[in-house]
């Protein structure tokens, strides 16, 4: 089983989020009257949503190369310890939306240019 790296850059807190997916589907009838049923047949899985506000190039490139080669562009699970209560989490990047990089900063450091970047990262229980 992988891990989410360990990384030298911190999220923000301010920027973390949980929320629970929609559990239900509903079909609107002719009547006027609303049909439910159950989307999932476990209960409706977390989400949760937290950025890096200035992460540095190192950390970007092991958090994609994580992404990429890891975990497979998403498609694994991986362990990952939630930040409220330390609890390890089995989950996902969500889908089509699980991480964006945009880069935030960049300066001269001697010969070598610095970049920072400001990192979304989205993921959902198992």
């Amino acid at each position: 089983m992988k891990s989410y790296p360990t990384l030298t850059s911190l999220f923000d807190s301010a920027s973390y989020s949980e929320g629970v997916k929609k559990g239900a589907v509903m079909t609107h009838a002719q009547g006027g009257y609303t049909l439910t049923r159950p989307r999932y047949t476990r209960p409706p899985p977390l989400t949760y949503e937290f950025a890096y506000p200035a992460m540095s190039n190192a950390d970007k490139l092991a958090l994609e190369n994580f992404h990429r080669l890891d975990v497979r562009g998403g498609s694994d699970m991986f362990a990952w310890t939630r930040p409220t209560d330390g609890v390890t989490r089995y989950v996902r990047f969500v889908e089509d939306d699980g991480m964006t990089f945009k880069a935030i900063h960049h300066r001269k450091n001697g010969g070598s240019l610095e970049i920072w970047w400001r990192v979304m990262v989205k993921l959902e229980d198992l």
